[in-house]
């Protein structure tokens, strides 16, 4: 007999990462945003919170020696106001130095200047820990962030390569760029795969769900559209955030059971690039759409209250003002008013409703600002749509940087169920055979007659289920005729030699492979959930409201 294969039973129940984020919408300088945080462990008794990002680099605040006369200077204040949130990284005595950095906005999805020294330290997640290269910044004006991984490695020109670090040419680097969270989870035996798959992070207020390693099938319906890309060389337009898809939609928009007042809308145009690929990016706030579509929609919202107010230039000192376009906050577009992206078989449909941020804008309450822009006409070219916010509300979003694979599928509101799907490794399910559990809610969906996987699987272990109570029912009946065959000796009341028998059949010492299964579900076809609730410390509640976050237990 072989060796038993322990990692089998700790990637399922142990190893897999399983995250639920609760994401908020801020108020910053008259724009909403909306940012996904979570609470980490450094070393010992590091405690930050971070806001999840994209990046390849994570990095965290240096405490100073002093806060009060670190924060006093000007130079300092904006990034004081941001580690108020996420709280100061004390170094660990005789903590050695990988060399010095100094990123600027952009640097691997940083977001603003940070400039610090490397080092390597322990990251806890629930009860996950993982070993990481990381930046301790001393100066900054930007969040700190936890980077998932989802940049350099998708992107093999300068993104693959860390800036020459700051103040001595001689200072290495992290020893090998490609150490982000996602690739040192699977290096070290954590995760099978780096898939990441997103539910509802773009709802503000309400739960959504990030899993690495696995999905949820509880949370989407049908089968993905999946598609794959080769990496770009290029830095201009080309390596933008998010998973890629080289694929163009039909796009419609309007009253989509009056065919007279919904539009379909001229894309692409004759402008974009027939390698133009569409990005997904789930932590995006936004829709960015090019002209033809931006120009229609915006005609389109006129009949429901837009219009133009002039809000606050937050980069400006003189007080000067800028006009965007804003709905009422009460309004209530009826929902047959979409827009419609349908791709090779999945078709996503956005509500009017979800393109209101339900934000009040400070220089007018009533009115709350669009979850839309006009995307730059020079970045078309290359990326026609940038898909989040919105987009991310009603679709199932899954992307594998390894793989540099995109995925997406039909999306169920489902906050009260969890079916866990392990994607990748020896025995872990393919995004190409698994399908949602979920019932899709169009009347004509066409798979009626189709059995999902976890159906087959279901159906598959609920038979040898029955073969199992057939076997016993046999034993028990034949125990119970050869009992009733002693009457005649021994002549004992029908009750008693029935207990008897029945106690013979249920003895544990002659059932001991069946009683060993008392800890899985009654429902075969629901093992996946109690898998779910067996990794639940791995889950992670997080509130970013007003910039406060709700502490971990």
């Amino acid at each position: 007999m072989g060796a038993f294969n322990s990692r089998v039973p700790a990637t399922i129940l142990s190893f897999l990462a399983f995250i639920i984020f609760v994401t908020s919408s801020l108020i910053q300088g008259g724009d909403a945003v909306t940012a996904i945080f979570t609470n980490v462990t450094f070393g010992n008794d590091n405690r930050l919170k971070l806001i999840v990002w994209t990046s390849n680099f994570t990095w965290v605040p240096e405490r100073p020696k002093s806060i009060s006369d670190f924060c006093n200077r000007d130079i300092n204040k904006i990034g004081c106001v941001f580690a108020e949130t996420s709280g100061y990284y004390r170094p660990p005595a005789g903590q050695d130095s990988l060399g010095d950095f100094n990123f600027t906005d952009g640097d691997l999805g940083v977001i603003g200047t940070t400039r610090g020294y490397y080092v390597e330290d322990t990251l806890k997640a629930g009860d996950t820990t993982v070993d990481l290269e990381l930046g301790i910044a001393r100066l900054w004006n930007g969040r700190p962030m936890l980077g998932l991984g989802l940049e350099g490695v998708w992107f093999p020109g300068t993104y693959n390569h860390l800036p020459i670090a700051f103040g001595n040419d001689d200072s290495p680097p992290p020893r090998n760029p490609t150490r982000t969270f996602l690739n040192n989870l699977r290096t070290q035996g954590k995760i099978a795969s780096t898939t990441c798959s997103f539910y509802n992070v773009q709802d503000p207020g309400a739960k959504g769900q990030i899993i690495i390693g696995a999905l949820d099938r509880s949370k989407f319906y049908g089968g993905f559209d999946r598609y794959t890309w080769e990496p770009t060389t290029r830095d201009d337009y080309g390596s933008e955030y998010g998973g890629r898809i080289l694929f163009h939609p039909t796009v419609r928009l309007g009253n989509i059971n009056d065919p007279a007042n919904s539009t379909g809308t001229v894309y692409p145009s004759r402008s974009t690039s027939n390698n133009a690929t569409i990005q997904i990016n789930p932590f995006y706030p936004y829709l960015s759409l090019p002209g033809s579509i931006y120009d229609p929609l915006i005609n389109a919202l006129y009949p429901f209250g837009l219009v133009v107010i002039d809000v606050q230039d937050p980069s400006s000192s003189s007080g000067s003002t800028y006009p965007v376009q804003s709905l009422p906050c009460d309004v209530n577009i009826p929902l047959q008013h979409v827009l419609e992206f349908t791709f090779n078989k999945v078709t996503i449909r956005i509500p009017f409703n979800d393109l209101l941020l339900r934000i009040p804008r400070p220089e007018n309450p009533s009115f709350c600002g669009l979850a839309f822009w006009l995307l730059d006409s020079r970045a078309e070219l290359y990326t026609p749509f940038i898909l989040g916010g919105p987009f991310v509300k009603n679709a199932y979003v899954v992307l594998d940087p390894e793989t540099r694979t995109s995925a997406i599928a039909g999306l169920s509101r489902n906050d009260t169920t969890t079916d866990i799907v392990e994607i990748g490794g020896r025995f872990g399910a393919t995004l190409m055979n698994v399908r949602g559990a979920a019932i899709d809610p169009s009347p004509n969906n066409g798979s009626s007659n189709k059995l999902p996987l976890g159906a087959v699987i279901g159906i598959g272990v609920g038979g040898g289920v029955v073969l199992i109570a057939a076997i016993v029912l046999g034993y028990f009946l034949y125990r119970r005729k050869k009992a009733n065959a002693q009457k005649t000796s021994s002549i004992p009341s029908e009750e008693s030699s029935s207990a008897e028998a029945d106690s013979k059949a249920l003895a544990p010492s002659e059932l001991g492979a069946t009683n060993k299964q008392v800890e899985l579900p009654q429902n075969p076809s629901n093992q996946t959930n109690w898998q779910g609730d067996h990794i639940g410390s791995n889950r992670h509640e997080l509130d970013a409201s007003a910039g406060l976050l709700q502490e971990l237990p």
